[in-house]
């Protein structure tokens, strides 16, 4: 019995005799497929264009920029409004400290099963009132230190739980974004795509908020008092509200599925 060789096909024509043929081995090929785009040293930039990033960053300024006003204003409020003690003082600080640590969790609970647009328009939307209304114990609407402090603190709580509320959404959703920018263009990010860029942005602008809030909290307060600082801040509450409602979308965009191989 003859043997056929490895380098020949069996090869049959028309009229059903065999013959024997050479074929060509096909080899891998060595050449590796370069990505096709533009690597941009600071491709974060490219995501910019997304308009629900910079609502996003909008709101960790506006975010900060409250956080920042308690620095400068909140302890010195406290101390000569209700001439409390450097001790008391410090302990005002819990009315804000745990309700975020008791609410941070529910909001991401929250802002999973409802998405980030529900949750940041319901926190600036309760944010603002509740900053609105520390115009009634620093003002003379209400006679004695008694109870005047107590309403103080008791706004002082309710802003701690709104903190809690608008500090998840505005980074989930500004990972979304740069994520859905990495996805459709992955070769402009490289291999590693932007997710620190993105983090870098945000501590980037939040310390610009916490800056803002802390100088500007304190030049408002000395020239028109505490309740007037306030309540700009319950506008920008109102803002912030607004845009996260126009601008974000609770529709997640899925990724495609390969087709299946029949």
């Amino acid at each position: 019995m003859v043997e056929r060789p490895r380098n020949l096909a069996r090869l049959s024509d028309t009229n059903g005799s065999i013959s024997y043929g050479m074929i060509e081995s096909r080899q891998p090929s060595s050449v590796s497929k370069k990505p096709v785009g533009f690597r941009s040293p600071l491709p974060i930039l490219f995501c910019l264009s997304d308009s629900q990033l910079v609502v996003a960053l909008v709101l960790s300024f506006i975010q900060y920029v409250i956080l920042g006003s308690y620095d400068s204003t909140l302890s010195l409020e406290a101390s000569t409004r209700f001439g409390l003690s450097p001790n008391v003082v410090g302990a005002v600080f819990l009315g804000l400290a745990i309700p975020v640590l008791v609410f941070a969790p529910l909001a991401g609970w929250a802002v999973d099963r409802f998405g980030p647009r529900k949750i940041a328009t319901i926190g600036y939307g309760c944010f603002a009132p509740a900053l609105a209304g520390m115009v009634i114990p620093t003002r003379d609407f209400m006679s004695g230190p008694f109870p005047r402090f107590p309403t103080f603190f008791g706004f002082l709580v309710l802003q701690g739980v709104c903190v809690a509320l608008v500090s998840t959404p505005g980074v989930v959703k500004a990972k979304q974004a740069v994520e859905k920018a990495v996805q459709a263009n992955p070769h402009r990010f490289g291999p590693h795509g932007a997710m620190g860029q993105m983090f870098g942005l945000n501590t980037l602008v939040s310390s610009a908020g916490l800056l803002t809030g802390n100088y500007w909290g304190a030049v408002l307060t000395q020239a028109f008092g505490y309740w007037f600082m306030s309540l700009g801040l319950a506008g920008l509450c109102v803002l912030a509200a607004f845009l996260a409602w126009t601008f974000f979308s609770d529709v997640q965009e899925k990724e495609a599925k390969p087709a299946s191989v029949v």
